[in-house]
């Protein structure tokens, strides 16, 4: 691997597992601060930035150390928080935040506090509202004050982006037949694909049932017509039960199915889905967003004037700011002369929208990889990185692919890149460059041909046994399965066995220090 010191930095970046991005990021930001200050004389303000608090600890250690093994001469740059910030988006926001939040009446010295403290806000506001306005209050006809909280917490976000409007009847009709749509093609797609692995006549009145769900689901004249043509098909077969002769579907296909036909249940069971329902369900919902649109309004007040914010308040507030006082981005984005992006494939549509204008036309550096983005549950999406590289290639910037894996061995490599194609068609292989031969360590795949959970942990110990008695240590045996409660059934089978375990799982998740 080399770096160019001529290469230009708007650039995008799509490095694979193992292909040294950090490597790669942090001798760009040496190189270029290098070449920044040959042609100015100064050091170039330069913000980093990555996921984790964790993360940026680590960036930061990895720029000293190549500054002290090969550049002592940026040093001085790598140490300076002038000139080099390393931070985590959320802490960007509240610089950003603390240096001109003062324009929408936040004080500079705000702090930061946790959930329960917000929750206690967020009661005090509703309370306030439903004692002194009388025409809220009928809310509570079809609410209890503690659900009404949950849907206006749920609603919190819609409002930062002003994308909430009460639906009506007609409204709703489509949403309904759109929702139908939606499950009849995953219903085919099940079909289609559980066919191959069961058979028999149980099997074949299961999925005629399935058919029949189908039919129903794409009668389009009206969501009355489609409800009755659901009733009339519910129930009318079961799924054959598993046993050594019918193994039934795989996990990959069963769940899927078991989801789809749970939405397709709730549009027969569930009221909202209730045509007769629904001139009832528009007048309440006008009466939510008038009471929805008073409870933001002193909510964010009540924050404003304790200078207390939540975490996601970071993102919402510095995004609010941005729309109402457009100035202060240009006065922040002033200060930094260059900005580079970490872990890319994590970031959401709403982080990309406020990124974008701080960065405006300076040189970036933007790198990451979608196959291993974890931050789905808060908003990333994949296309939202194809769509900036997309963006950046047409506009003439220099797109580069990092592909080459230095940390896997060839065998192991080689059964990635033929196994996932099949789970998706936009798995990108990679090339292995560490060669497995002469190597002691191996892959060894082992299938167990049974139903009975017993038997797959029983091999698990096997193979526990095995390498321990190779002089293994136990630190570096590592099992991983889904979910928790097959985690902890193998756990406990070790530890009866005597071998020392450390489990380690999503209890306590929001608490660790990196989140």
């Amino acid at each position: 691997m080399s770096i160019s010191e001529s290469e230009p930095l708007r650039q995008f970046v799509r490095a694979g597992a193992g292909a040294g991005k950090t490597w790669n990021l942090t001798r760009q930001v040496v190189y270029k601060a290098l070449k920044f200050r040959k042609e100015t004389g100064e050091w170039p303000k330069t913000v980093m930035t990555t996921f984790t608090r964790k993360a940026t600890q680590e960036l930061k250690e990895r720029l000293l150390t190549f500054c002290l093994q090969e550049e002592p001469e940026a040093i001085e740059f790598v140490q300076s928080s002038s000139f080099l910030i390393i931070t985590t988006m959320h802490g960007l926001f509240a610089t950003y935040l603390r240096r001109y939040g003062y324009s929408m009446g936040l004080p500079s010295q705000y702090k930061v506090v946790d959930g329960q403290q917000g929750d206690y806000w967020r009661k005090k506001v509703l309370k306030e509202i439903l004692l002194t306005k009388e025409e809220h209050s009928q809310l509570l006809n079809s609410f209890d004050v503690r659900r009404l909280l949950q849907v206006l917490k749920s609603y919190e976000d819609l409002y930062w982006y002003n994308s909430y409007k009460p639906a009506q009847t007609n409204q709703m009709e489509v949403l309904c037949l759109a929702l139908a749509q939606e499950s009849s093609s995953h219903l085919k797609e099940v079909r289609n694909q559980g066919s191959d692995y069961v058979a028999g006549e149980k099997w074949e009145d299961y999925w005629a049932f399935i058919k029949s769900i189908i039919n129903a689901l794409e009668v389009s004249q009206s969501w009355d017509s489609v409800r009755t043509a659901l009733e009339k098909s519910w129930g009318k077969a079961a799924k054959p039960r598993k046993s050594k002769n019918n193994p039934g579907l795989p996990e990959h296909i069963d769940t899927p199915l078991k989801k789809t036909l749970e939405q397709v249940k709730s549009f027969i069971e569930n009221p909202e889905y209730d045509p007769q329902l629904w001139p009832a369900m528009e007048k309440l919902l006008k009466d939510f967003s008038a009471l929805s649109g008073e409870y933001m309004k002193e909510l964010f007040s009540m924050k404003l004037k304790e200078a207390y914010l939540e975490a996601n308040d970071l993102e919402n507030y510095a995004l609010k700011l941005m729309k109402e006082h457009p100035q202060t981005i240009d006065q922040f984005s002033k200060d930094w002369d260059m900005w580079f992006i970490d872990e890319f494939q994590d970031t959401s549509p709403k982080q990309i929208e406020m990124m974008d204008l701080f960065m405006g036309k300076k040189p970036c550096y933007i790198v990451g990889d979608p196959q291993q983005s974890i931050y789905l549950f808060r908003g990333s999406r994949s296309e939202v990185f194809f769509n900036k590289q997309r963006s950046m290639e047409e506009a003439g910037e220099l797109i580069t692919q990092l592909q080459d894996n230095y940390r896997s061995q060839a065998d192991v490599l080689d059964f990635i890149n033929q196994f996932f194609p099949f789970i998706s068609s936009s798995f990108n292989t990679m090339s292995p460059k560490v060669d497995s031969e002469g190597l002691s360590q191996s892959v060894v795949v082992s299938h167990v041909d049974e139903n009975d959970e017993d038997w797959e942990i029983q091999n698990i110990l096997v193979q526990v046994k095995e390498l321990l008695d190779q002089g293994v240590s136990p630190k570096e045996i590592c099992s991983l399965g889904r979910p928790n409660a097959q985690l902890n059934a193998i756990q406990k089978h070790l530890m009866r066995a005597g071998f020392p375990v450390i489990s380690h799982s999503s209890a306590n998740y929001y608490s660790r220090r990196e989140i």
